[in-house]
């Protein structure tokens, strides 16, 4: 950015997002969105996950554009983060209905809500269903 050159990274994710415009204030302030346990949380239910060889084959997919292929793979099997990557990944899309299932399993499953907090925030800190379930207000 500074030597005026534009740089994308494979979790851009151009294929399904579009071009993303950045510049030293948008990254400024994306990492001011990333202060706090709750804000962290907030911006990863949003953002895809590589936790398991099958994210990786379905991210991959989406990063070629292969939807379909990528829906097929998070489909093997139910985790927190095949949950987690077809709720974005349907968001992305524009399948609400579909987006809503799976973020919903995600936050309400007790097991899912853990791991994910886990990785997103370290072992120390929780947070709640009922607190979860408000990012979507």
């Amino acid at each position: 950015m500074k030597v005026g050159k534009t740089t994308e990274f494979p979790p851009d994710m151009v294929g399904i997002m579009g071009p993303i415009v950045r510049s030293a204030e948008s990254v400024d302030a994306a990492l001011a969105k990333l202060n706090l346990p709750e804000d962290k949380i907030l911006q990863a239910l949003f953002w895809f996950t590589e936790v398991t060889p099958l994210d990786k084959a379905a991210l991959s997919n989406i990063t070629a554009g292969d939807i379909n292929k990528a829906h097929e793979i998070l489909d093997k099997k139910e985790c927190l983060s095949s949950c987690w990557n077809k709720g974005v990944l349907n968001l992305a899309n524009n399948n609400l209905n579909d987006a809503i299932v799976c973020l919903s399993n995600l936050i309400h499953n007790e097991d899912y809500r853990e791991e994910f907090v886990k990785l997103i925030c370290g072992e120390t800190f929780t947070i709640g269903e009922i607190n979860t379930s408000l990012f979507f207000n």
